[in-house]
């Protein structure tokens, strides 16, 4: 599909410090639902970040329990190096609120540790949940982006007080089980947890939901038997409740076999007819993916026609699959323009509600720039020409000939309706931006050999005419590099790096601080992250290209990992980097992610010799990667006074 910047996206009283205080101030402490906020940011103080911003405003989370979290984003004033905003959380089942500060693409959000607060009652006390969701922000540290490094003794008290204030809370005493395990978790622990849950599950239980995370604790004890013999239970005295549906829904997720899970499904709510329409939303958007994946387009397009909010990119990925391999052209265009037509006005009510404006904006110009692609190669794999130049020519004025993928479609598209000086201009813009690929290239040399009208293939071309064009190539390479150069030279930053001691896949501990004087590349990944897989061979190209450096050092960081334990996750990275036959250093990640408030992998920062971070990288966005990766590093050897390769 095209090749865009893509990452792999994720998902507390009073808790600010007296460090924290002098720069940031939210009144009050834990207001009260209609009551006004007032957020002040010290933008003079040594601690914060956007101490040169033109602008500013606070994006403040809103964590409402059952519901979806909602996003306020309050534009602020300056008054001398300080920056104020007002605003009132009217939604009235907001509990916990967390807070951090943006300025363009720039953010501050405490070195990770994101500002929080509870809400209020009438009665001036945490409504219930406030402290159960600070205390689960300490536990987990990750809440929609916003994160905070683990601190289970605060999340403890938190929880403490949650228990005081509603005795009756079954959540509560579940998540302190959650603390106990993750501070020793042990034979004794495990035991003594089990004695609890035990006592809980005897006890009567007249919330349909308590049997759920009743039975996650039995699983996460390895009590399948336990858990099993809850379900039925649950089942039985709540047939058409929560519990029952999760135990239904969940033998659905297990079934591999795509369209066995698709009949799973279609079962499932037909039995659950009472559902809520978000539930009911969700399940039908995965009967959708389940017979996408099972290759049966028309029941997958079938079950997309029930959405009561689809998406231009829904349907996206229901026509590529078949216009990239040329089958069944006709139908898959149509679902494609579809697409286009929703992507062209999208649904408010598709927007999750943890993005910010610019976020949204971003998501639905990228949809409508994807299925336009896919609009557009429908049409020039039909041979509709004249009408894909048309599709192509709005693709690339969107994009700003940012794909590659799509940029040489809009060639080849240019080239085959004999617009041959336009395919050659487009595609050395495209060169110059740093955009090409190898189906450009060659698109490229159909154009060159086109423009000469012998009606000769670029092959058969003479030896001048074949280094004419190697010189346009070469003077189009020397602009994209200074461009290249001019660009990152204005994004280069000086932002402190934080320090961590990680081990790598032999178990050595590496000190980031122990590299300082070199140029130091920190990449976070994972192996089931799909643009951070598509990066590494380019990210190997560079440290090939470095490895002989000595003031050049590369740390591949493996995080946010499924697997169950340390040592599975080591043992997974293992045989990931064994098997693509990667040789850059790997560093199992257990806490620098949060430090460093990735939101999203593959992401890069690149430091200099003094530490500081120089660049940021976030997502993965092509071939260009290798060219920008090297100009940094290149950047910084002459900085430093180091011989470029």
């Amino acid at each position: 599909m095209a090749m865009k910047r893509l990452a792999c996206l994720l998902f507390l009283s009073f808790s600010i410090s007296f460090s924290q205080e002098h720069y940031v101030t939210i009144t009050p402490a834990a207001p009260r639902v209609g009551e006004k906020i007032t957020v002040t940011y010290n933008a003079a103080a040594q601690d914060a970040s956007l101490k040169s911003a033109t602008d500013l405003e606070c994006q403040t989370l809103v964590e409402r329990g059952d519901m979806d979290v909602v996003l306020i984003e309050t534009p602020m004033t300056k008054d001398g190096s300080t920056w104020q905003g007002n605003f009132t959380v009217n939604e009235p089942n907001a509990r916990f609120l967390v807070f951090r500060f943006a300025s363009g693409d720039d953010m501050d959000n405490n070195n990770g540790n994101n500002w929080d607060a509870l809400v209020s009652g009438a009665d001036g006390k945490p409504v219930r949940g406030s402290n159960y969701m600070h205390g689960w922000f300490l536990t987990n540290g990750r809440l929609f982006g916003y994160t905070h490094l683990p601190d289970l003794s605060a999340a403890r008290e938190a929880l403490v007080k949650e228990e005081q204030l509603y005795p009756d809370s079954w959540k509560t005493p579940l998540a302190l089980w959650d603390i106990e395990l993750k501070e020793n978790d042990n034979d004794q622990t495990r035991s003594s947890i089990h004695h609890r849950l035990d006592s809980l599950a005897s006890a009567d239980k007249d919330v349909d939901k308590a049997y759920g995370d009743l039975i996650s604790w039995y699983n996460k004890l390895d009590d399948s038997a336990s858990a099993i013999a809850l379900g039925k239970q649950a089942m039985e005295k709540f047939p058409q409740g929560t519990t029952s549906f999760t135990l239904r829904s969940q033998a659905a997720t297990r079934e591999k076999d795509p369209a066995a899970r698709a009949q799973l499904i279609e079962t499932l709510l037909k039995d659950f007819p009472n559902i809520d329409d978000k539930q009911k939303e969700a399940w039908k958007f995965t009967l959708y993916r389940s017979y996408l994946a099972a290759k049966n387009s028309d029941k997958a397009a079938e079950a997309l026609s029930s959405l009561r909010h689809p998406l231009g990119e829904y349907y996206n990925a229901l026509a590529w699959p078949l216009i990239e391999k040329g089958e069944q052209l006709e139908k898959a265009t149509a679902w494609a323009k579809q697409g286009v037509e929703l992507a062209r006005k999208p649904d408010p009510a598709a927007r999750p509600g943890f993005y910010t404006d610019k976020e949204w904006k971003e998501a639905t110009n990228d949809g409508l720039e994807m299925v336009l692609d896919t609009y557009g190669f429908g049409l020039l794999q039909s041979n509709k020409t004249d009408d894909a130049e048309k599709v192509y020519h709005e693709v690339y004025t969107l994009s700003k000939g940012d794909d590659p993928d799509m940029d040489a479609r809009y060639v080849e598209t240019l080239v085959r309706n004999k617009q041959f000086s336009d395919a050659m201009n487009v595609g050395t813009e495209c060169i110059e931006s740093g955009k090409q690929s190898p189906k450009l290239l060659e698109q490229m040399q159909n154009a060159f050999a086109g423009k000469e009208g012998s009606g000769k293939a670029f092959a058969d071309l003479t030896t001048d005419k074949r280094r004419e064009f190697d010189d346009l190539m070469s003077s189009a390479n020397a602009v994209k590099k200074e461009r290249l150069h001019t660009k990152l030279l204005a994004e280069r930053t000086h932002k402190p790096s934080i320090d961590f001691t990680l081990k790598n896949l032999e178990g050595t501990p590496v000190t980031l601080s122990s590299l300082r004087g070199k140029i130091v590349v920190v990449d976070f990944w994972a192996t089931w992250c799909g643009p951070c897989k598509a990066s590494f061979p380019y990210l190997q190209k560079v440290y090939e290209k470095y490895s002989g450096n000595p003031r050049v050092a590369f740390l591949a960081l493996d995080t946010w990992e499924r697997q169950k334990d340390y040592p599975s996750t080591v043992s997974n990275a293992k045989k990931f980097i064994q098997d693509n036959k990667y040789t850059f250093p790997v560093l199992i990640d257990e806490n620098a992610v949060d430090k460093y408030g990735v939101t999203g992998i593959p992401t890069k920062f690149i430091l200099d010799r003094s530490g500081s971070i120089a660049f940021t990288a976030i997502g993965f966005d092509g071939p260009g990667m290798e060219d920008e990766l090297t100009e940094q590093i290149e950047i910084l050897l002459n900085e430093a006074g180091g011989s470029p390769q």
